[in-house]
C-alpha cells in the first residue's frame, strides 16, 4: 500500500491462457498443476517478472473447494494454494509482490437441480482459500473475476476477517457502463470501496476498450484507488486455438491510458502474455499515480419499456377461468408464410382461443417460431403460443431471443427441451442444449423477474405466461409427475401434454399430478389420424406417443377417405373422454391440415363449461 501512493505498480498477464498456450489441455484443473506440474507454472511466473512486472498472482483461482471437488482435489486445497504462494514467491525473488488470486465459486447451472446457496456456506468457502493464501505468505488477495455482487461481497467479508493483508477488489462488466449483478458500474465498485477493498477495479470482460471506459467513467467520480486488468481484445478460434488479437503496443496504449484515468495497478488477464506486459512496463516506466480531479455526475434515470396498456387476462388466467381450446401449427418450410396466415384466419373465425407455433418440431429447419407468431398475431389478431427449444440456441441467444418476442408482443412461451438433432446433421447442424426444459423454464422465470441468467438486471421485466411439457404415455409416471413438479417449481404456469391417444391413462396421469399438489391447468394434445400409415408412424417413430391397440386396429381397418374420418371419429372421442379431467384440449393439425383441425374445434364449441377442468 505504500508502494501505490507514489508509483504505478504493473501486474502480470493471464496465467490460464498461458498454460493452454504452453501445451494445457483445458479440461485439467489448472489449479492442481501447482502439484503436478510445479516447473510449468513457475516458468510463466518468472517469464512475467524478467517482462518487468512487479505484482504476480498466484495460479489459484479456481483453488476452492467446489471447483476442486470437480477434479477430485478438494482434499488438496491448502497444498495446492501454499504451493501456488511458494511458485510466485520464489519467481519474485524480492522484485514483485505476490497476491494470492481468488475467483468466483462456479455458477449455479440452470440445469435440474439447482438452488441457491447459502451466505454461509459462500462465506466458509471463500474463508478456507484466504486462509491458506495468506498462512503460505502472500503480501495481498486479489478477488478478480466476478460478476455477482452479492458473492464479491461476501468474499471481500471473509478476506478482511481471516485474513490481515490488503484486498484488490476486481468484477468484470459485460459492457460499459453496464451492470455487474444487476449494479452498474459506480455503486459496483464504490460498493466494495466502502465495504473495505483497499483497491476496486475491474478485469478480464469484454476487451481492453471496455476496461479502460469503465476505468475512465468510474475514475472521475472516485478517489478510489483503481486496478485495471484488461483481456487482449475479443478472442478468436485459429485452427482450433483461442487466439486474442490485440498487440503489445496497444496494450501498451491502453494502459497508458488507464493510468492516465486513475489506474494506479495496471496488467493484463486473458491473452496477455510477457510480451504485452513487457510492453506495458517500458510504457510506464517511472510513472506516478496520475491526480484525480473528481467530479459529481449527473446520472440519467433509466431506460425502462414503456409501461403496456390494459390487457385482457392472460392465457394462464382464461385456462383456469374456463376450458379453453388452441390449435398446434408449424411454421413455414420457407419464405412463404401466407398459408399460415390463411389457416389462422379460419381458426380464428371457428373460435380458436390461441394458436402454438412450433419451433421447428423433429430438428427439421421452418421459419423461425417467434417471427411466425408475431406476424399471426400482427395479421389476424388471434393470440400464440410460441413453442422455445433448447436445441437450437445457446443460453445467450435464447435469452436475446425471449427479450426480442416480448418487444414483438409475444406473451406466452411453451418451454421445451427439443427434438434432437439426428437427420438433419447431414447439413453440418449440432444441438445445443446449454439448457433443458427445466433451465429453461428458470431462465424465462427470471426475465419475469428483470433479471438475466446471470443475475444482471435487463432493464425491465416480461410477464410471460410459461408453458411446459407433460407426457402422461411415459411408463413411469411417478418420475414423469416428479419431473412435472421440478417445472411448475422452477415456474411454469400450464402444461401441455404430449399426444394422447389413451384417455384412460391421461386420467391417471392427472390424479396423479393433482395429488402431488400440482394445481397448474392441463391441456391434453389430440391428434387427429389420417391414415392407416400415419397411425403406424406416430406409434412407432414419434417420440413421446403410444398408441393402444384398439386405435391402431381401427386405423387398419379403414382406407382411403374413411381413414380420415375414423382418425376425426376417435379425435373427437378423446376430447369428449378427457374433458372431464383436462383444462381444455390443444389440437394438433395432421400435416398442418388445418381444415381437420378446425373442424375438431367446432365440435370441442359444441361443449359447455360445467366448472374448471370439464369440456363436457
Amino acid at each position: 500500500m505504500d508502494a501505490l501512493a507514489s508509483q504505478v505498480i504493473v501486474g502480470d498477464g493471464g496465467i490460464a491462457t498461458e498454460l493452454h498456450q504452453r501445451g494445457v489441455e483445458p479440461h485439467v484443473s489448472f489449479d492442481g498443476l501447482n502439484l503436478s506440474r510445479p516447473e510449468l507454472v513457475a516458468e510463466i511466473h518468472r517469464d512475467y517478472v524478467a517482462a518487468g512486472a512487479r505484482l504476480v498472482e498466484t495460479n489459484t483461482f479456481g483453488a476452492n473447494r467446489l471447483r476442486l471437488e470437480q477434479y477430485h482435489l478438494a482434499d488438496r486445497i491448502t497444498d495446492i494454494n501454499a504451493a501456488g504462494v511458494r511458485l510466485a514467491r520464489a519467481a519474485a525473488g524480492g522484485r514483485a509482490f505476490v497476491a494470492g488470486a481468488i475467483g468466483p465459486l462456479p455458477p449455479l447451472t440452470l440445469a435440474d437441480d439447482a438452488t441457491e446457496r447459502a451466505a454461509d456456506e459462500i462465506y466458509d468457502i471463500f474463508a478456507e482459500q484466504i486462509a491458506a493464501l495468506a498462512e503460505a505468505g502472500a503480501d495481498a488477495i486479489v478477488l478478480k473475476t466476478f460478476s455477482d455482487i452479492g458473492q464479491i461481497q461476501i468474499a471481500l467479508r471473509a478476506a478482511r476477517t481471516v485474513a490481515d493483508l490488503p484486498v484488490i477488489a476486481q468484477l468484470t462488466f459485460r459492457h460499459r457502463a453496464g451492470a455487474s449483478g444487476g449494479v452498474d458500474v459506480y455503486p459496483a465498485l464504490q460498493g466494495l470501496a466502502d465495504a473495505g477493498a483497499d483497491v476496486v477495479g475491474t478485469n478480464c470482460g469484454r476487451g481492453a476498450a471496455n476496461v479502460l471506459h469503465i476505468i475512465e467513467e468510474f475514475g472521475a467520480q472516485s478517489h478510489a484507488r483503481l486496478s485495471a486488468f484488461p483481456n487482449a481484445g475479443f478472442p478468436t478460434n485459429i485452427g482450433g486455438r483461442i487466439v486474442y488479437p490485440a498487440s503489445p503496443e496497444y496494450m501498451a496504449t491502453i494502459a497508458e491510458r488507464l493510468v492516465e484515468a486513475g489506474a494506479n495497478i495496471v496488467g493484463g488477464c486473458c491473452g496477455t502474455g510477457p510480451r504485452e506486459v513487457a510492453a506495458m512496463v517500458e510504457r510506464l516506466e517511472a510513472r506516478r499515480p496520475a491526480r484525480r480531479l473528481v467530479r459529481p455526475v449527473a446520472r440519467p434515470a433509466p431506460l425502462r419499456p414503456a409501461e403496456p396498456g390494459p390487457r385482457s387476462p392472460s392465457f394462464a388466467d382464461r385456462l383456469r377461468d374456463a376450458p379453453t381450446v388452441v390449435v398446434e401449427l408449424d411454421p413455414p418450410c420457407g419464405f412463404d408464410y401466407s398459408r399460415v396466415i390463411e389457416n389462422c384466419r379460419m381458426l380464428r373465425d371457428r373460435g380458436t382461443d390461441a394458436v402454438v407455433m412450433g419451433d421447428s418440431p423433429l430438428a427439421a429447419m421452418r421459419m423461425s417460431s417467434i417471427a411466425m407468431a408475431a406476424l399471426v398475431q400482427r395479421e389476424v389478431g388471434v393470440e400464440c403460443i410460441v413453442g422455445v427449444s433448447c436445441r437450437d440456441r445457446n443460453l445467450i441467444a435464447l435469452q436475446g431471443d425471449l427479450i426480442g418476442a416480448w418487444a414483438l408482443g409475444i406473451r406466452n412461451v411453451l418451454a421445451i427441451t427439443g427434438d434432437p438433432v439426428c437427420g438433419a446433421a447431414e447439413c453440418g447442424a449440432r444441438g445445443v442444449f446449454d439448457v433443458n426444459s427445466i433451465g429453461c423454464i428458470r431462465m424465462i422465470a427470471g426475465l419475469n423477474a428483470g433479471v438475466g441468467a446471470d443475475g444482471a438486471s435487463v432493464g425491465g421485466a416480461a410477464s410471460f405466461g410459461i408453458g411446459c411439457g407433460f407426457n402422461p404415455n411415459f411408463r413411469n409416471l411417478a418420475f414423469e409427475v416428479h419431473k412435472l413438479r421440478r417445472k411448475v417449481d422452477a415456474g411454469a404456469h400450464f402444461i401441455f401434454t404430449q399426444i394422447v391417444f389413451d384417455a384412460g391413462r391421461f386420467a391417471e396421469s392427472v390424479r396423479l399430478v393433482r395429488e402431488a399438489g400440482i394445481d397448474a391447468p392441463i391441456l391434453p394434445a389430440v391428434y387427429p389420424l389420417l391414415s392407416r400409415r400415419n397411425a403406424e408412424f406416430i406409434h412407432n417413430e414419434l417420440p413421446g406417443a403410444r398408441l393402444p391397440q384398439a386405435i391402431l386396429d381401427r386405423m387398419a381397418g379403414a382406407d382411403g377417405a374413411s381413414a380420415s374420418r375414423e382418425g376425426a371419429a376417435i379425435a373427437r372421442e378423446l376430447i369428449e373422454q378427457t374433458a372431464p379431467h383436462a383444462d381444455g384440449v390443444c389440437i394438433i393439425a395432421p400435416m398442418n391440415r388445418v381444415d381437420l383441425a378446425a373442424q375438431l374445434v367446432d365440435f370441442a364449441r359444441t361443449r359447455t363449461n360445467t366448472g374448471r377442468g370439464a369440456l363436457s
